[in-house]
This record gives C-alpha cells, structure tokens and sequence, in this order.
C-alpha cells in the first residue's frame, strides 16, 4: 500500500532564513503521525506545504503515490488534505455553520453536521459567531470542517494547546477512531507525553532537517528531548516561597456572560493562577481587565484604586498583557519586529521626541528582546508573520516584560511553544515575581499551574469550583473541579462549583 503521505526532499527557504532543507518521510493510512521539534524547526512551514499555503523551493509531495499540486489549497483539499491550523482559518464574524460551510454547496449541511457531531462527540454550538466561542470551540468548529469535506489526511498543528486534560482525552478518543477508519493524521505538538500516548511513528526536526523518523516503540521521552534540542534538555523553573506585598489587583463581584461574580486579589510578588475547561469565564474575565467588554456588575481595583478598563486607557497602558491570541491581539504581523516591539508606547519616550518617531531607539529596543529571549531569526526587519509562533510568542513576553508593569495578565502564556522556550518564559514568569510583579497566569495546563502560582483557583461555569494555596493543592480535587463535581475543594465548595463563603473562596492570598 503507497503511503498517504510522502516527501521526497523538500526545501523551503524565506530570503536568508531555511525553514526545510531535503525533508524527507512517510506518513501511511491508519497511522498518527507526529511531528515534532523546536520552534522554528520547520514543522509549521512543512504542513503549510502539504495544506497548499506555502509553495517549496524543491522536492516533491506524494499522495497515494502520485506527486501532487502543491501550492494549492484548493488542489490539497481536493486531494484530501485538510488542516487544523495553530491559528485558526475562520471569519470571526460568522458562525460556527457559516465557517464550516463557507466555500462548499451546503445543500443538506445541517443534517450532515449534526451526524458527525453525533457520531465523533463534537459538540459546539453552530448558530454563534465564532468571535464569541471559546478556543476549544473554535478548534472543534476546525475539525469539523475537515470531516465535512471528507478529509483523509488530516494535520493538526498544536491542537491540545489550550484543551484542559478531560479535552485532551475526548480528542484523542476522536483521533484514534479517525485512524481506525483508515485517514492518516499528522499530529504537530511540544507536548511529549501526550505525543507518547497518542502517537503510532514519530519524526523529529531540528534545524528544518529530519533527525529522525521511528515507531513510537523504538524511542523514549528522554531520548526525543535530546534529539529535538540536540543535547541535555533545560533545567525547569524554580519556584520559591516569598511574602507577598500590597494588593496590586482587585475584583470584587465581577460578572460578564459565563463569569459570575469572581472575586480575586493579587499581590505584588505573588502569581494568582486560573484554570479550567475553555468555556467557564476565563475568556470572560480576561476581557473584562482588559476593557474589551463591559462587566455586568462588580468592581476592579488597581492599586488602590478603582478602574473601569474598558474606559481607562491609562490603566492598559501601564499593565503588561500577554494576550490569548498572540496573532490577533499581540502582534501586527505585516509590520517588523521594530514596530511591533513599541505597540502600545510609540507615543511616549523614549521612542516618540516631538512627535516624531525614534526609529534608532525603536531597533535598540527591538534588539534587546530578540537578543535576551532567544528570539530566531534574529532579524529585526522582518514581519512578525515570518517567525514561528514559538518566536512570536517570545517577543510578545519580552516586549511585555521589559516594561517592568506593577500587574501582568499572562494568558495561555507558553501556548504553542517548545520544551526549551517554555522554561525560559516560566523562569521568566518567577522573575518578574521576585522582583515584585504582581501576575494573573490563565491557563489550561494544570501542570504549568502548578509550576507557577502560588495560589490557584479552577472556574467551572463561571464559578470558582475549587481555590487552594500552592502547600495546599490537591490535583485531584482540581482535576474533579474541571468536570464540575461535588466536593471538590479543601476549603468549602459547594455543591455544583459554587464557592463557598469561606474567605478562602475570593482566591486571594489573603
């Protein structure tokens, strides 16, 4: 039987930069494939090729044996490839049904979405922009369009990067039914145990080369760090006890949409972590802080004092944001890493005089974050869409971090991002609290919760579900708060995730 998939050395460079170089392997009917290896090694780049988006300089795609059109989205899909990208391909303003059929004859679509819904577990409502739906539903609407266009080579680029564990389980379930009816899956992901738990062959890059290709099998973890960083892997962050100082953020009360009335208080020195299924107000809350929506009722307190966000520009621009969607709200990414470096403070010194802009200044800036977060290519010039978005996501923490804020709102913040890249930005993160940052960290990986706060607090339907103190975590408990069951917390939770009134349900660190 010919593979489904096959490169025969394939080369793609961007100008100076080689983001493939002779790629060669197999991907066969029935087999998740995963594909591994730093930012920047050419993962993304090599699944652009395959979907059509990026054109090779050389080399060929097979297909079932026969060399294919690429180059073409529209050839690749003909074909059967289909592509869950780390960013999704969706119109925000159109809903779920629209997205999944745009572009297609949708007699029928209904009947047909609502019997691969059925029949694969992919519940999402479909009648809601998706602009409004959470990315774990963002990225079900994505799978679902590959199986309405009867994909049979899929490509999922990062999928799991922002699911909580119970998500990740029910797409894996998903993935192995999809390769048990014959369609190959290429699996793009940093995460290794979930790449050991769910991978049939993996093939490694390094440098946009193939190190190598084995039965999952015939290689272990341990062996795959090395190979992917090319020797010993990076010490993790350490976390250390300190006293928190004054209360830096406040709310007291806060309800908009899913999130009903949140209380939580960060101090300077101190990490407050967030967790929980995407979907239970953590969307709610962050565009709250950060003025994108208007809550419904309750009050934010800034140092004291009281601040309306979504009035208050003042009060954005002096916090630090690294943002859930680093392409949509942190990065402008047909403009350099000169000016994207300064969004957000191009109107002040020391990069405006006299209203004109210091572009000597600007580059200085942009250098220094390229150069202390390993950020590669180390190119300032070029756009900010030419990196991967592990390198993106590194510019953004440098960017935001540099500006030394009193309060960081660091959401899903090693989203996408390699081994390497999410020790770094993790010693980072304890860094800046040392020196007195006072961070909010929402996130789906109970793992980097852990790693991280010293207090963590799990929403389930807008609701606290369980609060406790680093000393005092229980990932039991907090793996039963995602689910939304009873008797989950240590200090009180009621009945169906509402906190109790004890004082340790305001998730302070009172």
């Amino acid at each position: 039987m010919n593979p489904a998939v096959e490169f025969v050395e394939v080369t793609k460079r961007f100008g100076p930069v080689t983001a493939n170089e002779q790629v060669g392997f197999a991907a066969h009917p029935g087999e998740i494939h995963a594909l591994v290896g730093e930012n920047g090694a050419g993962k993304s780049t090599l699944m652009g090729i395959l979907a059509g988006f990026v054109q090779p300089d050389s080399g060929i795609v097979r297909i079932d044996g026969v060399p294919a059109p690429v180059g073409s989205p529209r050839a690749m899909l003909g074909r059967g490839v289909g592509i869950c990208a780390q960013h999704f391909h969706q119109v925000p303003t159109l809903t779920g049904y629209e997205n999944i059929v745009l572009g297609t004859m949708a007699v029928g679509g209904r009947k047909q979405l609502g019997a691969l819904m059925k029949r694969y577990g992919l519940d999402v409502p479909l009648d809601v922009p998706v602009e409004r739906l959470s990315l774990g539903e963002q990225e079900r609407i994505e799978i679902l369009k590959l199986l309405y266009r009867d994909a049979r080579i899929l490509i999922l680029d990062e999928p799991t990067a922002v699911l909580a564990a119970s998500e990740v389980r029910s797409l894996f379930q998903i993935l192995r039914r999809l390769a048990e009816e014959g369609r190959a899956i290429l699996f793009v992901s940093h995460k290794l145990p979930e790449v050991m738990e769910i991978a049939d062959r993996i093939t490694v890059l390094r440098a946009g080369r193939v190190v190598t290709s084995r039965k999952k099998t015939e290689v272990t973890e341990d062996e795959l760090v090395r190979l992917i960083v090319g020797g010993a892997p990076p010490p993790p962050a350490r976390w250390s006890a300190r006293v928190p100082g004054r209360p830096v953020l406040e709310t007291r009360g806060l309800s908009l949409g899913r999130l009903a009335k949140f209380d939580v208080q960060v101090r300077e020195g101190q990490i407050v972590g967030v967790g929980g299924v995407e979907g239970n107000g953590q969307q709610e809350l962050t565009h709250a802080l950060l003025g994108y929506r208007t809550p419904e009722a309750g009050t934010i307190q800034y140092l004291g004092q009281s601040v309306r966000p979504w009035k208050s520009h003042r009060f954005r621009q002096s916090i630090g944001v690294i943002p859930e969607d680093r392409q949509r709200e942190g990065l402008v990414l047909g403009r350099s890493l000169v000016e994207n470096g300064v969004l957000g403070r191009h109107e002040r010194a020391p990069f405006t005089q006299g209203g004109i802009l210091r572009w000597g200044r600007m580059r200085e800036h942009a250098e220094s974050i390229v150069d202390v977060y390993q950020v590669r290519p180390d190119a300032i010039g070029l756009p900010a869409v030419a990196f991967s978005g592990g390198n993106q996501q590194r510019f953004i923490a440098g960017r935001e971090l540099t500006k030394k804020p009193p309060f960081l709102l660091a959401v899903h913040p090693t989203r996408g991002v390699d081994l390497k890249a999410t020790q770094f930005l993790h010693g980072r993160l304890l860094e800046e609290r040392t020196n007195g940052a006072a961070i909010l960290l929402v996130s789906a990986d109970l793992q980097e919760l852990q790693t991280l706060a010293d207090r963590v607090l799990i929403l389930y339907r807008g609701q606290v579900a369980y609060s406790a103190s680093r000393e005092e975590i229980d990932p039991e408990r907090m793996q039963r708060a995602l689910l939304g069951l009873a008797g989950t917390s240590k200090e009180g939770t009621a009945k169906g995730g509402a906190p109790s009134n004890g004082p340790s349900s305001r998730g302070g660190g009172r």
